[in-house]
């Protein structure tokens, strides 16, 4: 038993390793008299990170109808060197149960949802995308009445009073 992969704690007479994740690994060698040589190595090229996921919104500001949901889905290492690639259907909208290659996703109503990627070896990656934009609420009124004349002659004042949670009111709301 000639070969160490773990600095010498344990000793096997396969000189063969499989490297399973990036790191540094200590490989020594000894003959039958116990002499050692090591030597280290730097392992980095293994792609062991899910893809990068990014979207973007269309329309990307207030409205009251459906909001589009782009994703773009990247394969690459945490040095910035180009991942394995990503398979045909890549995209799960229902946390890795279907796999496709639709690439949006529409929203009826604000809410959220979890978008999945995975690149050719299998290392997968989340995102929640949250839509808050969809404004389908009237705003709240209410409305007010004062008399601002005299007893001889009155007038009559109607005041609206109007609030909007959500979007605001129009720049001419009244």
């Amino acid at each position: 038993d000639a070969y160490s992969f773990d600095g010498g704690k344990t000793f096997s007479s396969n000189n063969v390793y499989a490297v399973k994740k990036n790191g540094t690994i200590s490989v020594v060698v000894k003959d039958v008299l116990g002499n050692t040589s090591s030597r280290n190595v730097t392992i980095g090229n293994i792609d062991d990170m899910g893809p990068t996921i990014n979207y973007s919104f269309a329309p990307a500001s207030w409205t009251k109808d459906k909001v589009t949901a782009s994703i773009q889905v990247s394969d690459f290492n945490k040095d910035g060197s180009e991942g394995v690639g990503l398979p045909a259907n890549s995209i799960s909208f229902d946390n890795g149960k279907t796999w496709g290659n639709v690439s949006t996703y529409v929203f009826a109503q604000n809410g959220s949802v979890v978008v999945t990627a995975k690149d050719l070896y299998g290392n997968q990656s989340s995102k929640i995308i949250k839509v808050s934009t969809i404004d389908t609420t009237k705003p709240d009124v209410s409305l007010t009445y004062e008399n601002r004349g005299t007893k001889k002659k009155p007038k009559i004042v109607l005041i609206a009073n109007a609030k909007d949670g959500q979007s605001g009111l129009a720049d001419l709301a009244y």
